[in-house]
């Protein structure tokens, strides 16, 4: 009798290519890790080398192995399933599904959190769509590089844009503010906080969500200036020209970064940012859009409306500091009457 022997299956000989395509496109210096339990969707992890370095920055991946080239069609990956999605979008680690066509020659990726957050209404979470732009090219692993960076930080992003919308509102009135103070007095820590708290919002928008390419100083640069012009109070605190230089820095930029937000917002990525926050989006929705520049700038810039504004102080805002400075009124006193 004739004994016969295993066969190796179609789909093993698919993950062995997709495998070593894989790896030939990958930078040689990144680090590869293959799972060798059952993973439920990871097949693998890599670790981002920059310079020789060893950053710890790990991604996550489900490779697939297509003969064609999905980019020919309409660039929809289906056959992932849903399950593997979502287990995929709560790892620790950025998720990426990696797509290696044997016709291509090459490895197609996408960030699966940036997919889930670009998908439409109709659209289904296990239907990912494939750009030509990523891709393991020189350019395309630049671009993984910094989506995985990006995802490192995407909550904190989550947190200043939905910030940056609901306090709109209040930031007129904190420049305002801020304007009318006292050019050598200090303001109240409160008020510093806001500002730095604005600053942050609008660097990591503008940074990881905008993508635009705008860049500001870092808080110790901007503290030292405000230090060599004598804008900084012995207790650390920005003095009231102070907080104009600051803003001056970032305002304007900030006003249009929290109109381009509060468009996506409500627009192409809404079915997101109602399932992640329901409560936030359903107050905001229930406003019309209120970005109207042609009457923002004249009533907290430019200061037109002070029969509307003349109310709008910071000695709300006052600092308890054991009677060590002149209380607030007093300072009001001496310099709006």
């Amino acid at each position: 009798m004739k004994i016969g022997f295993p066969k190796r299956s179609k789909q093993h000989v698919s993950e062995t290519v997709s495998l070593k395509l894989f790896k030939s496109l990958i930078p040689d210096d990144w680090v590869i890790r293959e799972l060798g339990e059952r993973d439920y969707g990871v097949d693998l992890s890599v670790e981002i080398v920059r310079g020789g370095i060893m950053t710890g920055d790990v991604i996550v991946g489900q490779l697939k192995g297509v003969q064609h080239d999905p980019l020919r069609g309409k660039s929809i990956f289906k056959s992932i399933k849903e399950t593997t999605t979502n287990y995929l979008l709560q790892q620790p680690a950025p998720a990426f599904l990696f797509v290696a066509s044997s016709e291509a020659q090459q490895v197609y990726w996408r960030s699966l959190r940036d997919h889930h957050r670009n998908l439409r209404e109709h659209e289904k979470l296990n239907h990912v769509k494939l750009v030509a732009d990523f891709k393991l090219t020189t350019v395309g692993i630049k671009t993984l590089d910094l989506a995985q960076q990006t995802e490192r930080v995407w909550d904190r992003v989550e947190r200043a844009i939905i910030s940056a919308i609901m306090f709109f509102t209040s930031l007129g009135p904190l420049v305002l503010g801020c304007k009318r103070f006292p050019a050598t007095e200090p303001i109240p820590s409160a008020v510093q906080q806001l500002l730095i708290s604005h600053f942050t919002y609008n660097e990591l928008i503008q940074r990881y969500f905008l993508k635009d390419g705008k860049r500001y100083p870092s808080l110790p640069v901007l503290y030292d200036r405000a230090m060599k012009a004598g804008h900084i109070s012995k207790h650390f605190k920005f003095t009231g020209q102070g907080a104009r230089d600051f803003l001056e820095v970032f305002l304007r930029d900030y006003l249009e970064a929290i109109e381009q937000c509060d468009l996506i917002v409500r627009g192409p990525q809404k079915r997101y940012w109602r399932e992640i926050y329901p409560y936030q989006i359903a107050h905001i929705e229930a406003f019309p859009r209120y970005f109207i520049d042609d009457d923002w700038y004249p009533r907290y810039y430019f200061d037109e409306f002070e029969n509307e504004t003349q109310h709008i102080r910071l000695d709300f805002f006052t600092d308890i500091d054991e009677g060590t400075r002149k209380p607030f009124v007093k300072i009001f006193n001496e310099h709006y009457t």
